[in-house]
């Protein structure tokens, strides 16, 4: 069975109404995330990572106060990307509950303001020890209580044929063979989405900020980064007070008065450039967009050519960036491309693995400062190289 039932589309559409309401980060997630009813081992639900699978013995007993906080459970389990934060860990049932005890603190937290409307039963109520803990801190100190099932008939015939409620080894009841690192950059996108409509609001959910800030903590510190780099830019920076919003960094950090920073930005999409990576260059673009206040980013990619180039100036804006690219690699186009546009920026930041051709110093297109950010320890003849 992979369609919904009448009682599943019920449950989901009373579910989606109340989350979308209630709280926009879950809203966002809960109408994103794919849902379908299916027969399987596990008794309640469970996600393979893309989707959330309910087995229809459940839906036909549940409350819809319950359903809520079940699928609220696995949407958070597949948009917090459980199933890839697992690898290399030999224990699949520590990280499993560890996970579990994450996700149920953040339904807990969340719904004492959601009066009765849902529901989190008590065979999930988490442990106060993991209140303030990340997946990964659970399961350092779980994984020295439980033991490991390697096999999923290992842990039902345990449980008497039956999972013991909505989280037990929900995450490996079954694989999604197509999840790759694209599908973890678009999921990636879709909690910057949720996270932007949860601040526009003031309703960032209590105890998501752990969790969100391990999958999307950029690698650099662009508050630190840009401070050197721009700090010649006109009119721009006063460097005679210190930015209240990190008064307690031991960092002197610029605040910023009049126009705007305006940077652009240019992403090596080429053939040479994994998923993975251009997931870490959009999520770099990101923390630019979240470090300042006032920022203006000329956005783009490129391979042998430039793709894309848009204008942005919130994070909602940078998430409806189209990735486009895969051929060879050639920079010259992007200085060409940035000519139209000598008048609205001040630096360009390039992150690319250095594998291509570099401008010719006759057609050095100077007049604005570059910084490359090198995968690889390629050193790029012009502007500053720092090894990514």
């Amino acid at each position: 069975m992979s369609e919904m039932s009448e009682n599943l589309t019920r449950l989901v559409k009373y579910a989606r109404t109340f989350l979308l309401l209630s709280n926009p980060f879950f809203g966002t997630l809960v109408i994103n995330i794919p849902i379908k009813e299916q027969d399987g081992p596990g008794a309640t639900a469970w996600t393979d990572g893309k989707c959330i699978k309910f087995n229809p013995s459940y839906i036909a007993r549940v409350s819809k106060e319950e359903f809520t906080a079940v699928l609220l459970h696995q949407i958070l389990h597949t948009a917090l990307q459980h199933k890839k934060r697992s690898k290399g860990r030999d224990n699949k049932k520590a990280w499993n509950a560890a996970c579990d005890q994450v996700v149920n603190h953040i339904i807990q937290q969340n719904s004492e303001k959601m009066h009765d409307k849902m529901r989190l039963p008590e065979y999930m109520k988490p442990e106060d020890r993991f209140k303030n803990s990340s997946a990964e801190q659970a399961y350092t100190i779980l994984a020295k209580e439980i033991k490991d099932y390697t096999d999923i008939r290992d842990v039902l015939n345990a449980a008497g044929g039956a999972a013991n409620g909505a989280g037990f080894m929900d995450l490996y009841i079954e694989n999604a063979d197509d999840l790759n690192d694209m599908h973890y950059a678009e999921m990636n996108s879709l909690l910057v989405r949720a996270q932007n409509a949860a601040k526009m609001q003031g309703k960032t959910p209590l105890g998501i900020d752990r969790e969100y800030e391990t999958l999307l903590r950029p690698k650099v510190d662009w508050r630190i980064m840009l401070k050197e780099f721009v700090q010649s830019f006109p009119n721009d920076w006063d460097f005679t007070n210190k930015d209240r919003r990190f008064m307690t960094s031991p960092f002197y950090l610029p605040s910023l008065n009049g126009e705007k920073v305006r940077i652009a930005i240019a992403l090596d999409t080429s053939g040479s450039i994994t998923h993975k990576e251009i997931s870490s260059f959009m999520t770099e673009a990101y923390a630019i967009l979240s470090a300042f206040s006032r920022v203006e980013i000329i956005l783009m990619c490129c391979d042998a050519t430039v793709h894309n180039v848009k204008k942005v100036t919130s994070m909602q804006e940078a998430t409806s960036f189209e990735v486009k690219g895969g051929g060879g690699t050639d920079f010259r186009p992007v200085f060409k491309e940035l000519q139209k546009h000598n008048t609205e920026f001040e630096a360009l930041i390039f992150f690319t693995d250095g594998y291509g051709t570099f401008p010719e110093p006759k057609d050095w297109y100077g007049g604005y400062k570059v910084l490359w950010i090198m995968t690889t320890e390629v050193k790029a003849p012009m502007g500053i190289t720092i090894q990514y």
